[in-house]
């Protein structure tokens, strides 16, 4: 005869074994857009020819975009698609971070630092990254 627990204990292993697959299936993906991975490879004219750009283009291959365009020196193109980027979501502090990036590599110092600003109270996890880039921007300034 079947028993309340005997049930219970059959519908719970049911029930992780359908958990420990569906997280399988979600583990053994690939974790990066190949924008991505080209960009983190260091291939950035791939990179940059891998994103999508178009109206429809998710963030990751925007920024993939936009931080392999930096590296091809293409700093209006990186601009142009940060500002995409921080349009849809303002508190992307990380595209704040490359926009900071962009701008003072352009030469725009005063864009940079406005951008940095923008870094500190969004993302905690930057904050030695931007200690960093604004040590450079001082040096860029002349400030030893």
């Amino acid at each position: 005869m079947l028993t309340f627990e005997g049930l219970l204990i059959a519908v719970l292993l049911a029930l992780l074994a359908a958990g420990a697959l569906g997280l399988w299936a979600t583990l053994r993906q690939p974790s990066a857009r190949p924008a991505l991975r080209l960009l983190g490879e260091g291939q950035f004219a791939a990179a940059l020819a891998a994103a999508r750009t178009d109206g429809r283009a998710g963030r990751d291959d925007l920024y993939a975009a936009a931080v392999a365009a930096r590296h091809l020196l293409d700093f209006d193109r990186a601009r142009g698609l940060l500002d995409r980027i921080l349009t849809k979501d303002p508190g992307d502090g990380e595209a704040w971070l490359e926009s900071g990036l962009a701008a003072a590599y352009a030469g725009d110092l005063a864009a940079a630092e406005r951008a940095f600003a923008r870094v500190e109270p969004l993302r905690s996890d930057l904050l030695e990254s931007l200690t960093l880039h604004r040590a450079w921007l001082a040096l860029r300034r002349g400030d030893a």
